[in-house]
């Protein structure tokens, strides 16, 4: 059982007392000696920091984020994890139950067949017409790539620790991907199956990057959505980029058949050594800082 975690500050931080933000940035290096901890141990594979881009649509008080992917055998061992996390009292959590690729290309394919079985009914003239005229306003000729690539086994190498970034390393940006709520409240049976069309080819996407070295770690998503609120998620992926600039990453995203669907939180990553270094220089300013205020 695999987990992808993401650990964001509060968004009230910007409230927060200068004794309140040290003692956060304490128990982020905690986390650090945690993480490191797990990941001899085999429970966390994968974990990255996060560069300064937070947020291009909104201006946000988050401004810290470290992820991680634990590796469990059941929920049971998750929760037992989690509960030693120095962070999880001071800090906002997203959590993705993962999938393999295999797994969740397997469900997609049964989801668009039960599609198909349910909206086409070829001794309907009305039902032929109609789903014909949906088909003329949506884009529904596959792209170039569909089906020229054989299906990815990704390897989702685990993380060294220890490794430092590079002047000549690649940018890196992981994309979790979701349905829109329009799949759930709005969109009608054949809508939704146009729509599971693109997510085929969203895996000959995957498999196109994956042969061209622009993908190194790539899951699906169970279908959980919240245990806090109703949701209108009904599926999704999680897959690592490189590219050596934006403008390559950028021409890569553009041709993401589900690009304009989904919706995507995008994460401009690093190592998590470099991450360690920062938030140790941040611990340091925030103690400057302290000192300076109340000398």
């Amino acid at each position: 059982m695999q987990t992808l975690v993401m650990v964001h500050n509060p968004q009230d931080i910007g409230g927060w007392s200068e004794e309140q933000r040290i003692a956060r940035w304490e128990r982020v290096m905690e986390w650090h000696e945690y993480a490191a901890r797990l990941h001899e141990g085999g429970k966390i594979t994968q974990a990255w920091g996060a560069h300064g881009l937070t947020d291009a649509e909104y201006p946000s008080p988050r401004q810290h984020l470290l992820i991680a992917v634990y590796s469990t055998a059941d929920h049971d061992e998750f929760d037992a994890l989690r509960e030693s996390d120095p962070l999880l009292a001071v800090s906002e959590y997203l959590t993705v139950p993962l999938v393999d690729l295999d797994r969740q290309y397997a469900a997609d394919k049964d989801r668009v067949e039960d599609l198909r079985a349910r909206v086409l009914r070829l001794d309907d003239p009305v039902n032929a017409r109609v789903f014909a005229e949906r088909r003329a306003v949506t884009k529904t000729t596959p792209p170039d790539f569909a089906g020229r690539y054989p299906r990815l086994a990704p390897a989702n190498p685990p993380t060294d620790f220890n490794v430092r970034s590079g002047p000549d390393d690649p940018l890196t940006i992981l994309l979790y991907g979701v349905n829109p709520a329009d799949y759930v409240n709005n969109w009608d049976d054949m809508t939704k199956l146009l729509h599971g069309e693109k997510v085929m080819w969203w895996h000959d996407y995957i498999a196109m990057l994956g042969a061209r070295g622009h993908v190194t770690h790539v899951w699906g998503c169970s279908d959980f959505t919240s245990a806090l609120a109703t949701s209108a998620k009904t599926g999704g992926n999680v897959a690592v980029y490189q590219a050596r600039h934006f403008d390559e990453f950028d021409a890569l995203y553009r041709i993401d058949p589900l690009r304009t669907k989904n919706l995507y939180v995008s994460v401009a990553l690093r190592p998590i050594a470099d991450q360690r270094e920062s938030d140790r220089r941040r611990l340091g300013l925030a103690r400057r800082r302290a000192v300076s205020t109340f000398a």
